[in-house]
C-alpha cells in the first residue's frame, strides 16, 4: 500500500543519518499498517486465490520487520528514546494481535504432531541428522511461523518492559519486576509446553 511504502521510504531516510530510535519507529508502524490490513474488511473481500498469495507477502514482510525490531530492541540501547506511552499502546496491540493471528500456525502443528490432521505436502530432503522428523513443506512452514511467534512475543516482552519503566518508580519497582515475570510465565507455558522455546536462535 501507499502507507507502508510512505514508511519505508522514511525508514531508508532515516537508515542513510543513523537515527536508530527512528528506524524503530518504522518498523513498528509497518508491522502495524500490515495488521490492520489483513484484518480489515477490504483485504477479506478479495479473490481468495489473490488473498492467499498477498498473505504469504505479508507474513514474508512482517517476518523481516520483526527481526529488523527485535535486532534494534535488544541491541540498540536508542531504540526506545522517541517512543512515547502513546506508541507503545499502538504497538503492543498490534504486537499482541499478530502474536494471536500466528498463534493458529502453533495450534495447526499440534494436529499434525497429534496425526489429527494429515499431511500431505511434498516432502523436503533428508536432514542429515537421523534423529530428526521428516520434513515435508507444510512442517517447514509451520517451523517458519512459530519461529515468527518467538521473536513476535519478545519483542511484545521488549515494548512490555519499556513500557513499565517509563512509569518505573521506586515504590513500585517490585511490582514491575513480578508484572514481567508473570508475563514470561504466561508466555513461556505454552511454548515450553510445545518444546519451541529454543526455535528463532533460542532468542
Amino acid at each position: 500500500s501507499l502507507r507502508l511504502y510512505l514508511w519505508q521510504r522514511l525508514r531508508d531516510a532515516y537508515e542513510q543519518i543513523k537515527y536508530p530510535t527512528k528506524v524503530f519507529s518504522c518498523y513498528l508502524r509497518s508491522i502495524e499498517i500490515i495488521v490492520d490490513h489483513i484484518q480489515s474488511d477490504e483485504f477479506k473481500k478479495t479473490p481468495e486465490s489473490t488473498r492467499h498469495n498477498e498473505y504469504l507477502g505479508y507474513l514474508k514482510a512482517l517476518d523481516t520487520f520483526l527481526v529488523k525490531a527485535l535486532t534494534l530492541s535488544l541491541n540498540e540501547t536508542t531504540s526506545f528514546d522517541i517512543i512515547d506511552e502513546q506508541h507503545l499502546k499502538s504497538s503492543m496491540k498490534v504486537i499482541a494481535t499478530l502474536c494471536r493471528i500466528l498463534h493458529a500456525g502453533s495450534l495447526m502443528e499440534d494436529q499434525v504432531d497429534a496425526g489429527l490432521l494429515r499431511d500431505t505436502s511434498a516432502a523436503l530432503p533428508q536432514n542429515r541428522n537421523k534423529h530428526s522428523q521428516p520434513q515435508t513443506t507444510l512442517r517447514s512452514f509451520l517451523f517458519r511461523l512459530s519461529e515468527m511467534s518467538m521473536r513476535c512475543f519478545t519483542l511484545l516482552y521488549t515494548l512490555a518492559r519499556e513500557g513499565l519503566g517509563q512509569k518505573r518508580i521506586e515504590t513500585i519497582e517490585q511490582v514491575v519486576s513480578d508484572d514481567l515475570a508473570q508475563f514470561l510465565a504466561v508466555v513461556h507455558y505454552p511454548l515450553g509446553l510445545r518444546k519451541r522455546c529454543d526455535r528463532s536462535n533460542k532468542v
